[in-house]
């Protein structure tokens, strides 16, 4: 192996592995279940899925006399998603 494969090779794996731990940290620091986190609907859940998923967070909310989990955007306030069956 040359010096110049040798360097490629070097790089990528660091590459891989700072990618990888984004994807965990984000994975990681989101409220939102892991199913949930496929804003695009393209079947995978992205790096720029994971960096969406961090900025939602949750709060409790009444709807139809239920007490329901509400996961909301915290940079619009907007709801994301609504779970009726969990309320932690």
């Amino acid at each position: 192996m040359n010096i110049i494969s040798k360097s490629l090779f070097i790089v990528l794996g660091i590459f891989l592995f700072v990618y990888l731990s984004l994807y965990l940290l984000f994975i990681s620091m989101s409220p939102l279940p892991y199913s949930l986190m496929d804003f695009n609907k393209n079947g995978w859940v992205e790096l720029n899925d994971a960096f969406w998923a961090i900025d939602i967070e949750t709060r409790k909310i009444q709807k139809n006399n239920k007490t329901c989990l509400e996961y909301y955007s915290l940079k619009d306030g907007l709801s994301v998603y609504v779970d009726c069956d969990k309320t932690s």
